[in-house]
């Protein structure tokens, strides 16, 4: 039966007073909540409730996504916990209440009680993305540990042909850094769409396997019946500048072109970032000019482009026309500051940026402790680490070799073994020979 013959059905049985239908009222409340219709909602579960009748799952459901859109939780715990028998329909409910209060945790908990107690209540392929959404409330370590639990699930459940399924363990391991377990994952599905493919061309761009995205790239170009979008080609063309491919970003440049995809703002920044970053910085700068709408990351692409290729005048007149600068195009002056020497110009810069109420981050840091070192600003160093430790960041690997560095090269040898030995964890996990290293700074 057609939805809108439901509903008149369930309107008609309210007229006559008949006995409570569950699929139709399901339907009536479902309709009530899409259309912000909260109070004839609330009445027409109060009538549910006069009738003594225990809601089925079906309306369950809807019941649960009402009160939860309505931030009563309370209630729509309320009403899964009346459930007698429930299904996916109301277990998915409650999983998709909790993913959008982004009680993640809640989430999981309530899938693994599912997945043991329940023997008829089978998860689907919607169970299987709700959980997905959920592990991005776990840390780094825990989310991989939880990734591989959910995907052994998924694997025993055969949930593995489903291409919604296997796309969400795809982003989930390229979150973990874990490309390798995603490319099992993309390699077996037997059906892709250009979603999977995406998936995984974004996840080698965003870990850095800028050599296997490409060739992932190209490998999609061989397939008729895919089309790269815009999705696609912003990774590639990242890849491309990262690893300062100038033909190949130049060849995404004409695909784009050719198949008329949409030049967003986005898609436009990573145009401009690829030519800026391979020193094609007349045609980077022709294109930032023909652009109507710009942001920070429009300006920061050219001024980083002009750093790297020691045209410190040309950024720093482009940086000076800007009216609101955020903090990544600070850190793109400063970084590029300090790598062409203007060691006073980065002191100076960094003044600024704090004058103006941003706060620094370990970008920041890392690339001003090298201009107070070569300026013998020791008081400064130590002012920097103060802040660091303040901020919890002077565990970051870059930010603490810094202020070694710092330390070590004016003298205060003492601060610099020190803050040597509290990162000795973060030197373990890039394989560093200790002996070596603090030979370099003297240690």
């Amino acid at each position: 039966m057609k939805v809108g013959l439901q509903i008149q059905r369930a309107l008609q049985g309210l007229l006559n007073k008949a006995a409570v239908d569950g699929g139709a009222y399901g339907h009536l409340i479902h309709h009530f909540t899409r259309h912000r219709l909260p109070l004839h909602a609330l009445q027409l579960h109060a009538r549910i409730v006069l009738f003594s009748i225990t809601p089925d799952n079906f309306l369950a459901s809807k019941l649960i996504n009402f009160y939860t859109r309505e931030n009563r939780f309370c209630r729509a715990l309320h009403v899964f916990d009346e459930i007698t028998v429930k299904n996916a329909f109301s277990y998915n409910a409650l999983l998709i209440a909790y993913a959008s209060r982004e009680m993640y945790s809640n989430a999981f908990n309530l899938f693994s009680s599912w997945i043991r107690s329940s023997v008829t209540a089978r998860p689907d392929s919607v169970t299987i993305s709700c959980v997905l959404k959920s592990l991005s409330g776990y840390d780094d370590f825990l989310l991989c540990s939880l990734a591989q639990q959910v995907h052994g699930f998924v694997l025993r459940g055969g949930f593995d042909s489903d291409v919604f399924v296997s796309n969400g363990l795809i982003t989930y391991y390229t979150k973990c850094d874990d490309v390798v377990s995603a490319r099992k994952v993309f390699d077996e599905m037997p059906e892709r769409d250009v979603v999977s493919w995406n998936s995984m061309i974004s996840g080698y761009s965003q870990s850095g396997s800028y050599e296997e995205c490409k060739e992932l790239y190209k490998a999609m170009l061989g397939c008729p019946e895919l089309k790269p979008n815009g999705v696609t080609v912003i990774s590639v063309l990242q890849a491309c500048g990262q690893s300062s491919d100038l033909v190949l970003g130049m060849e995404v440049h004409k695909k784009i072109l050719e198949n008329h995809i949409q030049m967003d703002l986005s898609l436009c920044n990573a145009v401009i970032g690829v030519y800026a970053k391979c020193g094609s910085l007349d045609y980077a700068r022709a294109l930032f000019d023909e652009m109507s709408e710009k942001d920070s990351v429009t300006y920061g692409a050219i001024i980083s482009g002009y750093m790297a290729h020691g045209l410190v005048k040309e950024a720093m007149a482009l940086f000076s026309e800007m009216e609101s600068v955020g903090l990544s195009t600070w850190n793109a002056v400063i970084s590029g500051l300090m790598q062409n020497n203007h060691h006073e110009e980065v002191i100076d810069s960094f003044r600024e940026m704090i004058r103006c109420g941003n706060r620094p981050n370990t970008v920041t840091l890392s690339s001003l402790l090298p201009s107070l070192t070569y300026s013998s600003n020791l008081k400064g160093g130590k002012e920097i680490h103060g802040f660091a430790i303040r901020n919890v960041s002077d565990n970051n690997i870059y930010v603490a070799t810094s202020i070694i560095d710092n330390y070590a090269k004016l003298g205060y040898l003492q601060g610099a073994q020190r803050v040597f030995d509290n990162c000795r964890e973060e030197l373990d996990c890039l394989d560093c020979d200790y002996n070596s290293v603090r030979y370099s700074w003297g240690l």
